[in-house]
């Protein structure tokens, strides 16, 4: 039978992880490599994948940021696809931690300063990314991670419509304005950040409280394995339940028809196809390459129809 913790499918994701954070940080993970795809889509779900993008800056930020050489050099690794992330928190370097604003909001905070080991200082740009654009929607600090609902307003005020689902609260509910209360749910990890109405606010316009109609990025779920428990975005784990299984199924069904288990395993991601290299009974350095096309759910090795996630691109 073969290994959970070792086979061509965690082999993989072990030298994915090595390439993209470096063996040392591989060696520090303290989970059992069986582990290790859902790992990498933790960490990358959080990342800012490198790709050109055009810049958009609200009208009311945009005068104090033509002066600001931080900006101007932040802006302009954007544009040119550069890898960004040493200016997001140094906390994104930890597998399992969250970032519940991302997560229920979908909107990241960026700092204008980096490290090499993350993002400094307490200036922050809180921003809307896509795969070829780039939203500032707001310059502040950390104390605006917990107002969720005025950086909703102010995307809606600068660009309607354009990047959340927005719900009127037709039954006046007394849940979502109240910024402490979203500060102590949303820090609280028995919820997970699972949050009732997360970022409530009153429409200048119209005078009527709205709120986004569910998690823009994902909700969190608690996960466990070999009697450990984290709490991680609900999309990962299902990603990876799905995707592990499929792979035990088709190394058994590799085994069944070869007599032998896979010895490797490649992504075709244009394609959409998993090639396993199997040996063949000729002996050392030869193989059989079978293809597996992908299923149209998702998992951690391709995305679904309806659903690119950042750990793909």
């Amino acid at each position: 039978m073969i290994s959970k913790s070792y086979n061509c499918y965690t082999r993989l994701y072990k030298r994915k992880l090595e390439n993209e954070f470096g063996k040392d940080f591989v060696a520090s993970l303290d989970v059992s490599e069986c582990l290790y795809p859902l790992v990498y889509a933790c960490l990358k779900h959080r990342r800012i994948p490198c790709m050109k993008r055009k810049v958009f800056v609200a009208k009311n930020i945009e005068e104090s940021f033509l002066v600001n050489p931080k900006w101007k050099l932040l802006k302009k690794l954007i544009e040119l696809g550069e890898d960004i992330n040493n200016y997001i928190s140094k906390k994104s370097r930890v597998w399992s931690d969250s970032d519940y604003l991302l997560y229920s909001c979908g909107v990241y905070h960026i700092h204008l300063r980096s490290s090499i080991k993350g993002g400094v200082g307490d200036d922050l740009i809180y921003a809307v990314v896509k795969n070829d654009s780039f939203f500032v929607i707001h310059y502040g600090n950390h104390h605006d991670i917990f107002k969720p609902g005025d950086l909703i307003r102010l995307c809606e005020k600068e660009w309607p419509g354009m990047h959340f689902s927005i719900q009127i609260d037709e039954q006046n509910s007394s849940v979502g304005l109240d910024d402490e209360f979203f500060k102590r749910n949303a820090c609280d990890p028995r919820l997970g950040f699972n949050l009732f109405r997360p970022a409530s606010f009153i429409d200048e316009a119209t005078g009527e409280k709205k709120f986004i109609s569910n998690h823009q990025n994902t909700a969190m779920i608690n996960f466990e394995s070999e009697g450990r428990k984290w709490s991680l975005p609900f999309k990962c784990v299902m990603a990876f339940d799905y995707e592990q299984e499929l792979m035990y199924k088709s190394f058994d069904r590799l085994h069944y028809n070869f007599g032998v288990y896979p010895d490797s395993l490649e992504l075709d991601r244009e394609n959409r196809v998993y090639i396993f290299k199997v040996p063949t009974l000729n002996g050392y350095g030869d193989y059989k390459l079978i293809k597996l096309d992908a299923p149209r759910q998702l998992t951690i090795s391709f995305p679904s129809d309806d659903a690119e996630i950042n750990w793909q691109l």
